[in-house]
């Protein structure tokens, strides 16, 4: 199935998650700083699967030392969404993602059968 093909291609190197340039401070003591990274799905119906990176001492000078290791991402998927959501807002508990109501099918350009605008 798909996961059977991702996986081959991430053995590969030619699936990996994007970073977005856009982290945050963790709301709680910010001391932290959460990265996300996301990956759109290349069959099937429209998604984007995201995963949250808390980043521990991120922050720290020089003098400190960032003990702590970071912790397993938090994953979910934005059902329905055809193009990465460009940033979020980070509150104690939730991450928000605006999404914008499109939708693309990605095989044929990928493939080369079409240009971006035509998908």
């Amino acid at each position: 199935g798909v996961a059977a093909v991702d996986r081959l291609l991430e053995a590969a190197g030619l699936l990996t998650d994007a970073c977005s340039a856009h982290p945050r401070e963790d709301a709680r003591d910010r001391q932290n700083t959460v990265a996300w990274s996301w990956r759109q799905r290349l069959v099937g119906e429209p998604a984007i699967e995201v995963a949250l990176h808390n980043l521990p001492m991120a922050h720290a000078s020089d003098d400190e030392e960032a003990t702590a290791a970071p912790a397993e991402p938090v994953t979910s998927t934005l059902h329905g969404v055809a193009f990465a959501p460009h940033d979020m807002a980070l509150s104690r508990a939730r991450a928000l993602f605006v999404a914008s109501p499109t939708r693309v099918d990605i095989l044929p350009f990928i493939l080369g059968i079409r240009g971006p605008a035509q998908c």
